[in-house]
């Protein structure tokens, strides 16, 4: 029926009986489909071409070739429909497949189909394409080394990853990488030994490509290679794709243990590196060494072990952080605890058991430095028990003590600390502590704007009668502004008659009439006299 109705379709209805008749595979029908192959309409002729190549005959492949060998446009829709057909006949007519596939592999012939053809050609070898994959890689054919290496990714056979990692120093730096991805993806002893060996390739390509696989497949045994290559590193890429390596390198413990090995080793230099890797790993089995390197006289080794500390370390572990800020000597290294002791200590749920062992270190230490750390840590747990200790730091006779105390204070998360910065706004033992308390206040009002109540309109008219200065009604009135509140809007209107303030009050009170104009005639009336 289809072939009764070929010769009398047009358009749109010939193409979909050509596409069936290729899906029907129905060898009759070639000789009709032939003559189409030459149409005028493309769409037609590539339908046709396409349908011969799925019908896979003897007669098909002729007309298919015809084609190809012509100087016509359709010879890419002939070469396409030749690598279908040579598929079908790879089960059905193997010797065919193979001369097909040959054919399509000339240099004359496209890349695209040359790729294709050779992968079909691997699929039909006896030895699964290992000999012509071996040939292909001592070869300079550059269209088909990239189909040669991935092809050794499933090639059976015990010695074929020493095989091919005997090829590998010579081969360009491109095809060095695809290979040592091929490599990893095998993932056997061999391949990892090769790929170890690149990593001191003096080409930073295949450099690149072997410490990117080893963080993929390598264990503990390649942690000396990577530790070496970082240490060799200069490049920004390289040093991040080395670092990322070891940090997720498999293995676990042993690998933990082994860059625990490495750190003592290393120099100076080097030592930091490790420490934040060991940070990142999440290596339980290192905090003592990270504790240890703490005391370093190196700086920078002191710092990244705090820091790596911070990231790894549990509420568990606060008693012994306290311990290391409680015998630090310098300011920098009791930064570094703080926020070492910060990052445990957030994990903790409630203000109050965050608290705790804050406390408890406040109450044992003596000297004002470690005093002053741990006022500065009670902000971040927050809560009643630390106010009320932040409250007592304040009138201690130290006066570091007490700075400590108002800049936590100052730092409070909440409006529990508003009595005691309103004290020291109001009656500042300093202008410094002053200009504290007033951004801290500012802060702390503005925080609750959402839910303007007569009660937050009064903390801002607090605030207005201790201003100092024009600089102190300005911080006010760009808080004051996200409040939506009538006797909010009355405070802006009242610094318009200031002309130090007559600018921001009227953002001001632009802002909040705005919001309040649909239900308050007083600020419909408010933004007419604005200038």
């Amino acid at each position: 029926m289809l072939r009764e109705a070929l010769p009398q379709a047009s358009g749109l209805a010939r193409v979909q009986i050509i596409n069936t008749q290729g899906d029907r595979r129905d060898a009759g029908a070639v000789p009709l489909l032939t003559p189409f192959t030459l149409d005028p309409d493309t769409l037609t002729a590539e339908a046709a071409l396409a349908a011969l190549g799925k019908i896979a005959s003897k007669p098909a492949r002729t007309a298919l070739e015809s084609i190809r060998t012509a100087q016509s446009g359709q010879q890419p829709a002939a070469q396409n429909a030749l690598l279908t057909l040579a598929d079908h006949w790879a089960t059905e007519n193997p010797a065919g497949a193979r001369e097909v596939y040959t054919s399509l592999l000339g240099a004359e012939q496209p890349a695209y189909a040359r790729r294709a053809a050779f992968a079909g050609l691997l699929r039909l070898d006896r030895d699964a394409g290992l000999k012509r994959v071996q040939e292909t890689l001592a070869g300079a054919d550059a269209i088909l080394k990239p189909v040669a290496i991935s092809a050794i990714r499933q090639l059976k056979g015990g010695g074929v990853s020493a095989t091919f990692a005997g090829l590998l120093g010579q081969l360009e730096p491109a095809a060095q990488g695809w290979l040592i991805e091929a490599l990893a993806d095998r993932n056997d002893a061999a391949a990892r030994t090769a790929i170890e060996g690149a990593t001191t390739s003096a080409e930073a390509e295949v450099r690149f490509a072997a410490i990117k696989a080893l963080g993929r497949i390598g264990s503990a045994v390649n942690v000396p290679a990577l530790v070496q290559a970082l240490g060799r590193a200069t490049a920004t890429e390289e040093v991040a794709a080395t670092d990322n390596a070891l940090a997720t390198l498999p293995g676990g413990q042993e690998t933990d243990i082994a860059l625990l090995v490495q750190l003592k080793l290393a120099t100076p230099e080097n030592a930091p590196r490790l420490i934040t890797l060991l940070g990142k790993r999440q290596s339980r089995s290192a905090l003592p060494a990270l504790l240890e390197a703490t005391d370093s006289p190196q700086p920078a080794v002191a710092r990244a072990a705090y820091r790596a500390l911070g990231r790894m370390a549990q509420p568990e572990d606060l008693p012994v952080l306290l311990t290391r800020l409680t015998k630090a000597t310098t300011p920098e290294g009791r930064e570094e605890a703080e926020n070492a002791i910060a990052l445990a200590a957030r994990k903790i749920e409630t203000p109050d058991r965050r608290a705790e062992p804050l406390l408890a270190a406040l109450q044992q230490a003596t000297t004002p430095a470690v005093r002053a750390s741990l006022v500065r840590l009670l902000p971040m747990a927050g809560g009643s028990k630390a106010l009320a200790a932040v409250s007592a730091a304040r009138q201690e006779t130290n006066v570091e003590v007490q700075e400590a105390a108002v800049r936590a204070l100052a730092d409070w998360p909440d409006a529990a600390a508003w009595t005691s910065l309103l004290g020291i706004y109001q009656t500042p033992p300093s202008e410094a502590w002053r200009a504290l308390a007033v951004q801290a206040l500012v802060r702390l009002a503005g925080e609750e704007s959402a839910q303007p109540t007569p009660a937050l309109v009064e903390r801002y008219r607090q605030l207005f009668g201790g201003a100092k200065n024009d600089a102190d009604r300005k911080l006010i009135l760009g808080g004051l502004a996200g409040i939506n509140h009538l006797e909010a809007l009355q405070l802006a209107i009242a610094q318009l008659d200031n002309p130090g303030t007559k600018a921001e009050a009227s953002l001001a009170v632009k802002r909040i009439a705005t919001a309040l104009k649909a239900k308050e005639p007083a600020a419909a009336e408010a933004l007419k006299k604005l200038p």
